[in-house]
């Protein structure tokens, strides 16, 4: 177990600051490995004493540290990376890990700013109901349940059912929306998470397949049946992509011949969303998608049809109807 500061060296490689907050990217040396750790120090002072920038890196999975050699007043650390190949070697794999951290260093604090104020936006939004608690400490829904008889309800205000009303619509819509971005950012099973929900969304019946089968998902509405195969990556889709394998596979498979099959990729992923730049599948693994009468939909394009949607500002049969007719490339120029 390390502390993020204690070893046999400890030098900082990168230093970035952001409106809200100072970062150092160090390179632990200890006895037991080597590690990239990210140091953080807020100049804010918190006039609100229910959320402060401590909350907010604790939630990160931050942890404090008060002795911190780079932050005279303490830190809040967080030990990023564990180092594969000797950090004094010139060889690639050295190359790769130190660019790979470097660049989600950088992503981080490009980010930071945002990710605390729309945090801070979601607090205020979901303390409203507990103002007059809140002052005091902060108390869960646990506290607030009355575990006593079923003929107790009778006794409840219209205000106690409708706030508990409330609180839950809001936990429901923060966990959908949590979800959601993950379109943005994830890969692996959270973004099949995203992507399932965002299906759900449109109102398919979604499915998790079993791992290992040629594809992650099977959505069906009404009588049209989709086969969904998901990935994350930070480059585009070529044409030796396995997942274009996969889905060549999947409609091969005699048992979904009736499906239609659709590449769900969060390309570029490292980047802002609104900087990244098509394309997003060469060429070739455009034409393999099309000669299979597939699909292929980037996970931003998903994002924002679905906020669209949600928001009654674009029609969802014209979007199935775009995904049941068209094949390629499946986009909607919603801004």
């Amino acid at each position: 177990m390390i502390d993020g500061h204690s070893g046999l060296s400890n030098n900082v490689v990168k230093e970035l600051g952001s409106k809200n907050f100072q970062a150092k990217l160090c390179y632990l040396k200890t006895d037991s490995g080597n590690y990239f750790v990210v140091h953080v120090h807020s100049g804010i002072i918190n006039v609100s004493t229910h959320y402060k920038t401590s909350n907010f890196l604790q939630d990160l999975g931050f942890e404090e540290y008060k002795n911190c050699q780079f932050f005279p007043r303490g830190c809040y650390y967080k030990v990023i990376y564990a180092v594969k190949n000797d950090f004094l070697s010139n060889g690639l794999g050295h190359m790769r890990e130190t660019q790979f951290v470097h660049s989600e260093f950088e992503n981080f604090m490009n980010n930071i700013d945002d990710i605390y104020d729309m945090t801070l936006e979601i607090k205020r939004k979901s303390s409203l109901f507990f103002r007059d608690y809140i002052a005091f400490k902060p108390i869960s829904l646990k506290e607030l349940e009355i575990k006593t008889p079923m003929w107790i309800d009778k006794y409840k205000s219209e205000n106690f059912k409708q706030g508990f009303e409330k609180i839950e619509n809001i936990k429901q819509s923060l966990k959908q929306e949590i979800i959601l971005l993950k379109l943005l950012t994830s890969n692996g099973k959270e973004l099949e998470e995203a992507v399932k929900l965002a299906f759900e969304i449109l109102r398919f019946t979604v499915t998790k397949t079993e791992e290992g089968f040629t594809v992650d998902l099977l959505a069906e509405k009404d009588s049209f049946k989709l086969g969904l195969e998901v990935t994350g990556t930070i480059n585009i889709i070529d044409k030796k992509s396995k997942k274009i394998n996969q889905i060549l596979a999947f409609q091969q498979d005699e048992r979904f011949g009736g499906y239609k099959s659709l590449l769900i990729a969060n390309v570029k992923m490292n980047e802002d969303p609104e900087s990244r730049k098509e394309p997003y599948i060469t060429d070739e693994a455009l034409s393999l998608i099309e000669s299979l009468n597939a699909g292929f939909i980037d996970t931003f394009s998903l994002f924002k049809v679905v906020k669209r949607i949600q928001e009654g500002n674009m029609s969802l049969d014209s979007y199935i109807s775009s995904i049941k007719n068209k094949k390629g490339i499946i986009n909607f120029e919603v801004g």
